[in-house]
């Protein structure tokens, strides 16, 4: 089994990036290439993304091409090689407001532009592993940059 990821520039990607085989991502997926090497059993990490709401306001076309376009290119790709799993790293944001620590059963409910293009990015995910869903994992990821993050917003610790 080989580990890819995209996004290994970014903050989790960095963290990640040893022993992670690159591949380079656009809105148009991964290069052909790149896709050559994978086998059954391979892990595609995908972690490119826009991430946060004033990146998203100021170039709202990319984050919809790179969010939404490019992850459902992505999921298009590797939905067709036999065997190759794909995580998705989307946000805790999508669950919205709460009146309780977030759970991984509460509904969604996305409400700045940022959740709800990583949200879209969720739904193309799902529906392109529709056949195949033990292949695909979607895996919010809450924010811990955000220090002004509402407690409400955060995730439940049991």
């Amino acid at each position: 089994m080989t580990i890819y990821a995209t996004g290994l520039s970014g903050t989790i990607g960095r963290a990640l990036s040893e022993g992670i085989k690159p591949l380079k991502f656009s809105e148009n997926g991964i290069d052909r290439l790149d896709l050559d090497g994978l086998k059954s059993g391979d892990v595609i990490i995908h972690l490119a993304a826009i991430v946060g709401e004033s990146k998203v306001i100021d170039n709202y076309e990319l984050a919809q091409k790179i969010n939404v376009q490019g992850t459902d290119n992505l999921a298009i790709q590797i939905a067709k090689l036999e065997g190759v799993r794909f995580i998705y790293v989307s946000t805790g944001h999508v669950y919205g407001p709460a009146n309780e620590p977030r759970k991984e059963i509460h509904d969604t409910n996305p409400q700045s532009l940022y959740a709800k293009t990583k949200y879209e990015g969720e739904n193309c995910v799902l529906s392109r592993f529709s056949e195949l869903p033990e292949l695909s994992l979607i895996l919010r990821i809450f924010s811990i940059m955000d220090r002004n993050l509402d407690a409400k917003s955060r995730p439940a610790l049991s």
